[in-house]
This record gives C-alpha cells, sequence and structure tokens, in this order.
C-alpha cells in the first residue's frame, strides 16, 4: 500500500493514485477484482465533498480566531456553498 500511498500524498489526488491502489488491493492484498472495481471508484467519489467541505469549515475557525465579524449574509453563503458542493458531488456518484 505505500506505492499508492505515496502518489497520493505527492500529487494530493486520490484520482491519480487510482491505478497503483487498484493493484495494490488485488495482488498485495488479496482482494477480489469485482470488490475493488465496486469499491475505489465509491470510495474516491464520496470523498471528495468531505475534503471540500473540511477547507470551508477551517476557513470558519480561521474567521473565528482572528476574530473577523461573521454575519447571516457570510453565514448563509457558507451554508450554500456547503449544500452545493454536497448535491454537486451526489449527482456525479448517482448519475
Amino acid at each position: 500500500m505505500f506505492p499508492a500511498f505515496l502518489i497520493a500524498l505527492t500529487t494530493a489526488s486520490s484520482s491519480a493514485a487510482y491505478g497503483t491502489n487498484m493493484n495494490c488491493c488485488e495482488e498485495k492484498l488479496g482482494i477480489s477484482s469485482r470488490i475493488t472495481n465496486f469499491g475505489l471508484p465509491l470510495g474516491i467519489v464520496l470523498y471528495m465533498p468531505g475534503t471540500a467541505i473540511n477547507y470551508l469549515t477551517v476557513g470558519m475557525y480561521m474567521a473565528v480566531c482572528y476574530q473577523v465579524a461573521i454575519n447571516l449574509s457570510w453565514l448563509r453563503l457558507i451554508i450554500r456553498a456547503k449544500s452545493s458542493i454536497i448535491n454537486q458531488n451526489l449527482e456525479i456518484a448517482w448519475g
């Protein structure tokens, strides 16, 4: 699993490490190709909104730490951005 981890870490992309991850799961771990063909793409798609939401949450935390005023319009914008990220990735995952 180290080659897949190294590619994902250096490229900062789980999609770039997909081929190596698939190879590691099938050959080194002995997982059937039927399971890896279903599980790995699903995991990649479902993890995407989590990363985007994490950036928004860290931004809110930094605003609070630096005492930046967060009014209702900023809060609405952040909630709308989070919901659009989740909806967009659900459309990608389920067609």
